[in-house]
């Protein structure tokens, strides 16, 4: 809540134990929160076969540049 922009969910974010479909579903309700969509448009633009992510190469970490 202090650094505008960074979100915490899951496991770490709380200091307890969830099962993958526990935190699969924090994720999707804190990401319709974030952009104003329903929790049912996040979870159904989500779930097609052809989703993919794009990060910016600073998220990249570890990795070689050019």
């Amino acid at each position: 809540e202090s650094i505008p922009g960074v979100y915490f969910a899951g496991r770490l974010a709380t200091y307890k134990y969830y099962n993958m479909d526990q935190v699969t579903a924090q994720a999707l309700t804190l990401y319709a929160r974030i952009t104003g969509a329903s929790r049912p448009d996040a979870i159904s633009k989500h779930t097609s076969s052809s989703f993919h992510i794009e990060l910016p190469c600073s998220l990249l970490v570890g990795q070689a540049s050019d």
